[in-house]
């Protein structure tokens, strides 16, 4: 049989020759903790943000149209859909300008 100091011998044996050390070790759980927090802000950015904006829209439209204001609700809900949508367009061309378009064309290529 072998004992317990062997299986740490061949342990060690194994990372060596795959190569793990201190900076993978130090890769993989950066790597971790990246998911873990991408993971973390997509289920929490539709509840806090996405939702509360749309909320925020939805009752001040309601609030005009409640007043008799029609045109006044039309033009606030149209410019802030299309403040929203800048905003998001904004968002990936500074932070993702690879995601630009559908995505189509570079599927069928």
């Amino acid at each position: 049989g072998s004992s317990v100091a062997d299986m740490g011998a061949d342990r060690n044996t194994w990372m060596k020759r795959a190569g793990l050390g201190p900076r993978q070790y130090y890769a993989m759980g950066l790597t971790l903790l990246i998911g873990a927090f991408s993971g973390l802000a997509g289920a929490l950015v539709p509840l806090v943000g996405s939702y509360a904006l749309y909320d925020m829209k939805q009752d001040l439209v309601a609030s005009y149209l409640g007043q008799g204001r029609v045109s006044l609700a039309v033009l606030v809900w149209l410019a802030l859909s299309v403040a929203f949508s800048a905003a998001a367009a904004w968002v990936v061309l500074r932070f993702a300008p690879s995601a630009i378009g559908s995505g189509v064309p570079e599927c069928k290529t």
